[in-house]
């Protein structure tokens, strides 16, 4: 079983560095170091973000945008890099201002191995430096045409211990297998070019009947300061 982990950013090499760091030492600890391929998709920055990662990193796959993929069409071109050109069978959406916990990729293996490729998997989801749970997947209503966080800004607690099934689930910390793609299409970057294609493909997925279910030991921190 092997995973490839998608990072899309534009700028913000700061926070790229401290991303890849935490994933790349939780890597280098795991006995599944072999079995992960991480991928960044630079969409036009002009920081160097590419030259930096390729000498500080040169593990690291870098594909190229040219500023005008935002988040759906990096992922896409991330998922079309992956199942064309590697053997993973699941992949990972992160974002380069997302840091996990130590155990997060073991603990995504281990639930990896006891599924299979009919369930999504997602993330419980906490603000950087903050105990309180920013989403743990989705809820939508149809008749109100109306979707909110399962926990948004709870306080950490009993109700957010257990895995849940959600409707839909947001770009980090969300694990796809790859007959997903070829059943469903990729996100539907024209629509939802920077905003919504996950909720938006997750629910798809939802709808032709895949399991969407939240694990609380796949905790990740998202830095809200950065958009």
């Amino acid at each position: 079983m092997k995973l490839s982990i998608i990072i899309p950013v534009h700028n913000g090499l700061q926070y790229t560095r401290k991303c890849l760091a935490s994933l790349s030492y939780q890597i280098s600890q795991s006995e599944y170091k072999g079995k992960i391929i991480l991928i960044v998709v630079d969409d036009g920055s002009t920081d160097g973000t590419a030259d930096w990662i390729r000498s500080n990193y040169p593990e690291v796959v870098v594909l190229q945008g040219d500023g005008s993929l935002w988040w759906s069409g990096s992922i896409n071109l991330g998922v079309e890099y992956t199942l064309q050109s590697t053997d993973a069978d699941y992949i990972l959406w992160w974002n380069n201002d997302t840091i996990s916990s130590d155990d997060y990729l073991e603990n995504l293996f281990e639930i990896l191995s006891q599924i299979n490729h009919n369930q999504l998997v997602g993330s419980k989801i906490y603000r950087l430096n903050e105990d309180k749970v920013w989403g743990m997947g989705g809820k939508f209503d149809p008749r109100k045409g109306t979707k909110y966080m399962y926990g948004e800004m709870q306080p950490d607690d009993s109700r957010f211990h257990t895995p849940i099934n959600v409707d839909w689930f947001p770009g980090m910390g969300t694990t796809i297998h790859r007959k997903v793609y070829t059943d469903i299409g990729l996100l539907d970057e024209k629509k939802f070019p920077q905003y919504h294609g996950d909720s938006d493909f997750t629910y798809r997925a939802a709808a032709k009947g895949y399991e969407l279910r939240a694990y609380p030991q796949l905790k990740i921190y998202n830095d809200v300061s950065n958009t």
